[in-house]
């Protein structure tokens, strides 16, 4: 065996480890995806002014922007691995509808007063979910309109 061969054989095996990780959802995250928004994009979607990005979460995946006013309006944004969001991704009495255009795949979910945009863009997925908007229809287009902006620093 030459000395280079043990050389070449662990090269070898750290790219196949980093490959294998990636392919199993294991991507680089945002480190601030508070940044993936900027206030002027938010505040242009809603049609109302809107306060700066705020971490909603200890670990700093999510994040919100807020009316500073009534009536109250807010915009979440929560960054993930995509395995946590699209396995068993349905869920009883939540109708979802894919949608095309956006990242690798999407789709909206309803529960209630709110429907959520979820997107995949390889092994990364988001989340966007409006506050304070009762029109559904309207809910779904600001976050759609919100979706091609964070796809845009991904």
């Amino acid at each position: 065996m030459s000395s280079r061969q043990p050389t070449f054989l662990i090269v070898a095996t750290v790219c196949a480890l980093a490959a294998s990780s990636a392919a199993n959802g294991y991507a680089r995250m945002p480190a601030d995806p508070c940044k993936l928004l900027t206030s002027a994009q938010v505040a242009a979607a809603l049609g109302t002014p809107v306060r700066a990005a705020e971490s909603i979460t200890s670990d700093n995946t999510a994040c919100k922007w807020q009316t500073p006013k009534a009536p109250r309006q807010m915009v979440t944004l929560q960054v993930l691995p995509a395995g946590k969001v699209f396995t068993g991704r349905t869920q009883p009495g939540q109708p979802q509808t894919s949608v095309s255009g956006l990242g690798d795949e999407a789709f909206y979910r309803e529960l209630g007063a709110w429907k959520g945009l979820f997107v995949k863009k390889g092994a990364i997925a988001f989340t966007l979910k409006i506050y304070g908007v009762k029109d559904l229809d309207k809910q779904a287009a600001i976050e759609k309109q919100l979706a091609v902006d964070v796809l845009a620093k991904l």
